[in-house]
């Protein structure tokens, strides 16, 4: 048999093949490349091509080994061994004792194996290990370059070639086998999951992904006394995606619980490639048993909302306090899906006027939607149109305050009787203080984070006039401290005053508000600014009052579900 560029010879015993020089040899030997040396032990030499022999050997491109005795490994360094082999990437090196581990590290082991790649283990039975991930295995194995592959019998594995051999099993281009045997196939490809900007790269970790829910439900009627059925569109189940990861040891699967764990939600998910991402609203994830897993393994389920993936790159911008009208830059949708020109605006006190009837407005050259925000917004007050209110058709107000300085409370608040001071507002038995919001009706009750201090039975009350209020908080509901309340009453309402009221022989003092609130714009749905798919659009931000707003701007390219 002759393997190689070119055909060289026979040797004293065996074959030679070689594709630039040759040599004797003193036993069955097959040697490829560029230099060969006197070899006095049953082995193979592989520089760049592999090639099948009759000797217990190992055939090697880059990444792959399998070991039955005497034994050949080759990387990038050469080293001198006790074993009956060479070691070499380039150059041969003569031993003369039973075998040598090369790798960029090694390890000592306590049966006949290999270890290649940046990573070695100790291992206690016969096994090659191949680039980031090693596997525990019972009986001679080869694993060739980017799969990993369980058999029972001697195998052959080529990277590029296919090659004749006297064993039962012929691998070739990386993933073709024609063996039936168990395995692991790990996806070598970027995955990662996490918080959107410190996601936990899980790349060769990750496998028997199974994606689901992505395609269209639909209800079938059959017409009576007809040959045909109704069919009817009931939507989508909901993008599921369902995956393993495997683990070296459980000080790594700890990291990844702090991370990821059922209680983990609003995540980004990369399949693949670093460039997009999947939206995660909840996420599953339970221990699994795999026999052959050397390690950990996590099943982890992904549930989303949006059904498409996203592009890694913001094509919006933070213009910050700008003059009205303003434009922002054209955005090109570089998907497959269409997808909105996500927007946040913040009122500004400017001339003794708040920002009012602020609106949005996306162009295609003219005039092409038209979204009106409000009657106003006060001066550090908030409207914003995220992923999730542009498929549930609501935008997300927020108004925040410190007290730290009286930036806000002097154009904002009206009161009396309280004093703004040392970072906290007193409010004083019989005195008050109200904010009051504007906009479309409330799709829920208003949500305050405060920390309050307390004295007697202060309230928390609503308004819709601004006159006659009523209790959205009462005295045994207040506590010392930070608190969540939900402010009752005011639900569906359109303009809310917000007043904390210390009545008679009571009193308080607030260190900081944060008021989060949705309003919906069902009835304004087809108004929010979407770029089509290949094409470009703007927004136009408009007002009165002030004239100025803060201005931010998000986009990103969307593809359907891959």
């Amino acid at each position: 048999m002759i393997i190689g560029k070119s055909r060289i010879g026979i040797g004293r015993i065996g074959i030679v093949s070689a594709s630039a020089e040759e040599l004797e040899t003193l036993a069955n030997i097959t040697i490829l490349g560029t230099e060969s040396p006197w070899i006095y032990a049953n082995m193979s030499i592989v520089d760049v091509y592999e090639l099948s022999a009759l000797a217990n050997m190992d055939i090697d491109a880059y990444n792959h080994r399998e070991i039955l005795a005497n034994i050949s490994i080759l990387e990038r360094v050469p080293l001198s061994t006790l074993a009956n082999l060479s070691i070499s990437d380039r150059k041969f090196v003569s031993a003369r004792a039973s075998m040598s581990i090369i790798s960029a590290h090694y390890l000592h082991v306590d049966a006949a194996m290999s270890i290649i790649g940046p990573m070695t283990l100790s291992m206690l039975a016969s096994m090659s290990i191949i680039g980031n991930i090693d596997r525990q295995v019972p009986a001679n194995i080869s694993i060739a370059e980017y799969v990993e592959l369980m058999a029972n019998t001697a195998i052959s594995i080529s990277d590029k070639l296919d090659l004749d051999i006297v064993t039962n099993i012929n691998i070739s281009d990386l993933r073709a086998c024609t063996m039936a045997a168990g395995m692991t196939i790990l996806d070598k490809h970027y995955w990662a999951i996490g918080p959107e900007g410190a996601v936990l790269d899980l790349s060769g970790k990750v496998a028997d992904p199974k994606p689901d829910g992505f395609g269209i439900e639909t209800a079938r009627l059959g017409l009576p006394e007809g040959r045909r059925v109704s069919i009817k569109d009931k939507g989508i189940k909901g993008g599921e995606y369902m995956f393993h990861v495997y683990f070296n040891n459980d000080t790594e699967r700890l990291a990844f619980q702090r991370i990821v764990n059922n209680d983990a939600e609003n995540y980004v998910l990369h399949i693949g490639r670093s460039d997009r991402f999947y939206y995660v609203k909840k996420i599953a994830t339970n221990p699994e048993k795999i026999k052959t897993a050397r390690g950990p393994v996590q099943r982890v389920t992904c549930w989303m909302e949006d059904p498409c993936m996203y592009h890694n790159w913001d094509q919006g911008v933070a213009l910050g306090i700008c003059a009205l009208p303003r434009d922002s830059t054209y955005k090109f949708n570089y998907g497959t899906a269409p997808t909105p020109i996500l927007f946040k605006i913040g009122g500004f006190y400017s001339g003794g006027l708040q920002l009012t009837h602020p609106s949005i407005k996306a162009l295609n050259g003219s005039e092409e939607s038209n979204l009106y925000i409000g009657p106003g917004l006060l001066s550090n007050e908030y409207v914003e149109l995220t992923l999730d209110g542009w498929h549930k058709r609501y935008l997300r107000h927020t108004y925040a305050d410190d007290y730290s300085t009286n930036n806000y409370w002097q154009y904002d608040v009206i009161q009396e009787g309280c004093v703004l001071a040392n970072g906290q507002v007193s409010v004083p038995a019989g005195r008050w203080f109200y904010y009051k919001f504007q906009g479309h009706s409330l799709k829920d009750d208003i949500e305050l984070i405060a920390t309050i201090s307390k004295s007697g039975s202060p309230q928390i009350q609503f308004s819709i006039d601004g006159a006659n209020w009523q209790t959205a908080v009462d005295a045994e509901e207040i506590e010392n401290g930070t608190k969540k309340y939900y402010l009752t009453g005011t639900e569906k309402l359109q303009t809310v005053y917000v007043r904390f009221y210390s009545p008679s022989g009571s009193s308080m003092t607030i260190q900081d508000v944060a008021f989060a609130f949705d309003r919906d714009i069902s009835s304004q749905y087809d108004q929010l600014p979407v770029c089509p798919t290949q094409e470009y659009r703007k927004l136009r931000i408009e007002g009165s009052g002030s004239s100025r707003a803060k201005i931010q701007i998000s986009f990103r390219s969307r593809w359907h579900a891959q």
